[in-house]
């Protein structure tokens, strides 16, 4: 079952796409792909709160991890046998 959410990395593509669609919903006129740097951008430049700004990438690969394990833990359970009574 751990290899199911350990597939995204880092390096993934699917986290880089993640994470410019989240740069995205934070300022739409972006053209960053990094969440860090959109942090830095939006807090330093922008004068947003820390409320206002991206997770930074750990904390987006970490939620993204926990997603999809809740989504699959279903289907995990389903391939488990019913214990006899």
């Amino acid at each position: 079952m751990n290899e199911r959410f350990s597939q995204i990395t880092e390096d993934s593509e699917q986290l880089k796409l993640l994470e410019h669609f989240t740069v995205l919903i934070y300022d739409k006129a972006s053209d960053l792909n990094s969440v860090n740097e959109c942090r830095r951008v939006l807090f330093c430049q922008k004068g947003k709160s820390m409320e206002n700004i991206p997770p930074t990438q750990s904390a987006l690969l970490q939620h993204s991890r926990h997603a999809i394990y809740q989504a699959t833990a279903d289907q995990a359970q389903e391939d488990l046998p019913f214990p006899e009574t």
